[in-house]
Order: structure tokens, then sequence, then C-alpha cells
């Protein structure tokens, strides 16, 4: 195994994996071979699909989770863990980098402390509100933490650096190109551009309460309302046979198991439906998407409800938590927005000024220092 300059923690989900990439795509076109840069992740989920192809070296720590209220599960925790730092340490001792960049994750501590027991300058990165538990052990000997422009909290005894989530360059071309067109998006999908577009989806492992919720929710919405709906692949078959029982079908009713490039249909949609990710508000807040968020009720230290409720204090989202959402309710409140377009043209001047369009480069300049790079 070769040393790398970059060791970068990352993976389990594409909200963590795809700002990783991204910012180790601007590392490398600042000078940083492809070959240097490592990623350390989970080995679960779409890790596998979202990396193929990206020319990065991927090493995977086949550990688990921490559970907060299991005993026993806390102790399959360690020992799942235990057992995958034994097989990962010769590969990590090898690497030597000169910095490591923790995304969060059970997978990032052991990376992180290794990295910086060698001397390694350490790199934290919070895409959340609140710092998660992984992130906060790190934070305590990071040389630097970035954080989005809604965190709340800080922890740990590094001062944060507000920059902003790092976005994926098709995003931000699409962005400013503004090619395709909204309307030539929306056309893709059978839709003219006359049509209410409300984007539904969960995260890129799908959300099951709203693949549940979102078929009961389309018979009731207005004429001109369009529901594009990406299930994630775990309940694709599912959300399939509901579908048909229903007779929902297109255009009204379109379901994905997964797109590659959600960020086009952010772009175009005039709503989303939606988990309050990270990822999923920054790509919200570049094109100005309104949403409707309903919250992971059991995300840790409630980072999702902090991340919605910064959005909605601006006025750029509505909030529902999910034990309060009915259909009724949820229909109610889409075709009140697709009736009222000066609420939702506010709606998205108060998600835009979340945007940090530059946050992948930013990110890239606080790393820079520490390779000898220059800033950009």
């Amino acid at each position: 195994m070769s040393q790398a300059d970059v060791v970068i923690a990352a993976g389990g989900t594409a909200g963590h994996m795809l700002p990783a990439i991204a910012l180790a795509d601007e590392l490398s076109k600042r000078g940083v071979a492809k070959s240097a840069i490592s990623f350390v992740g989970s080995g679960r989920g779409l890790e596998d699909s979202i990396f193929a192809g990206s020319g990065y070296r991927v090493i995977k720590f086949k550990g688990r989770g921490m559970p907060r209220r299991s005993p026993w599960g806390i102790l399959r925790s360690i020992w799942a863990n235990l057992i995958a730092t034994i097989e990962i340490l010769p590969t990590l001792m090898a690497l030597r980098p000169k910095v490591v960049v923790s995304f969060g994750g059970y997978y990032s501590v052991l990376p992180a402390l290794l990295g910086r027991f060698e001397g390694a300058q350490v790199v934290t990165i919070e895409q959340n509100s609140v710092l998660g538990m992984a992130n906060r052990i790190v934070a305590n000997f990071s040389q630097a933490l970035c954080v989005p422009p809604f965190f709340v909290k800080e922890s740990g005894s590094t001062r944060p650096v507000v920059i902003g989530n790092p976005l994926r360059r098709e995003a931000i071309e699409l962005h400013a190109q503004q090619v395709p067109s909204r309307s030539e998006v929306k056309a893709s999908l059978g839709l003219n551009a006359r049509d209410i577009m409300v984007l539904c989806f969960g995260g890129s492992l799908g959300a099951t309460f709203l693949n549940e919720l979102i078929p009961q929710v389309v018979p009731m919405l207005k004429e001109g309302i369009s529901v594009v709906h990406v299930s994630g692949e775990r309940d694709f078959k599912e959300a399939q046979i509901t579908a048909v029982e229903k007779k929902l079908t297109a255009p009204r009713y379109q379901l994905l198991s997964y797109h590659s490039e959600l960020y086009r249909l952010i772009y175009a949609a005039d709503l989303v439906v939606s988990r309050s990710g990270a990822s999923t508000i920054a790509e919200l807040a570049v094109f100005g998407t309104p949403a409707i968020f309903v919250p992971l009720p059991n995300a840790p230290d409630d980072h999702q409800r902090l991340n919605a409720g910064a959005i909605r204090q601006k006025g750029g989202a509505i909030l529902i938590d999910q034990a309060e959402v009915e259909a009724a309710k949820l229909a109610e409140t889409i075709n009140g927005l697709a009736a009222d377009p000066a609420e939702l043209a506010k709606m998205s001047e108060a998600i835009s000024s979340f945007a940090v369009l530059d946050a992948t480069e930013r990110t890239a300049d606080v790393i820079a220092p520490f390779l000898g790079l220059p800033e950009s």
C-alpha cells in the first residue's frame, strides 16, 4: 500500500460521499495526485456505486455505528469496531498522510486519531447544525473545523469556521449556466412548464415513512400539480405496488428508485418534500427551491430538526414533525403553496440566503496550507 497525502473519511450516504468527492476533485485540480488521495468508508449502502469510476482508492472499515440506547447493541458495535480496527490498522499505518479530513461517521475516528498520532493535520467537516458523535471526538484534536451557515452549537476546542457544505461541480455549473432550463428538465419528465412540480425524496437511502405517505397525498392534490417521487432502492418495489393499487400514473405521479443527478430534479422542482439532511439543504439553497421538511425523528442529537428549524426561521421552509404529519394536512399545505406563487417566491429567496456557491473551494483553501498548496 503506497502512501497518501490526504485521507478523507466519508461514507454511508450520498450526502457524505458526494461532497467528499467534490472536495477531493478540487484538491486534485490544485495538484494533489488522485493516487495520493484515499477514502475511508463503511463499505455499505451506495458506496461502491458512488465511488466507482471516481479514480480514488477506497478503504473499507467494516465496523458498526454506535447505538445510543441498546446495551447489547453497544457491545456488538464495540466488538465489530475492534475487529475492523485490527483488520484495517496495517493499511492505515502505511498511508502516513499529511492531512486527514473527517466528514463524521464511526469509520472516521480511527484514521483521524492515527493520523494525528503520526503527525498529520486533522480537518473536521461538520455538515449539520450540530457535531455528530464521531466529529465531536475528532474536533477536539483538529486543526480546523468547517461548518455550514446554519451551525448552531459549538463543541470541542477548535473554533468553527463557517464555510458551507462542499457541492458537486455539476450542481454549481447548472446553477451558473441554467442549461438545460427548468422547463426542459420538466419536459424530459413529461411535464409542461406550467405544471407545479413537487419533488419528494428521503435521501439516498430513502425514507420508508415518506414513501408510504406520498402515494396517499397525490390523489388529494389539485389539478396542475405533479409529483416526482424518488423512493430509494430499498422501498422501490413496495412503492411500485402501492402506485398500481392507487392507480397513480404519469405525468401526475412518477416513481423513481434513485437518481444519480438528483440536483437536476431539485433545480426543476417548484417545491420539495423531504428529510432535512445537510447536503439536501445545500442543494436546495443553491437552486432556491422551497421545501416542506419532515425531519428524521431519530437523527443523532436531533440534527435534522435543528437543520430544518434554521431554514424555517428565515422563511425558506415549512417544518412538520413526523408525529404530526397526516396525508390530508400535507396535501393541504402543498395545495396552498401551489396556489400562492408569491409565497413560493419569498421562500425561494429565503432559502437561497443559505447558499455558499464556493464552499468546495473554501474548504480546499483550509486544507491547502497543510499540503503546501496555494489558496485559490
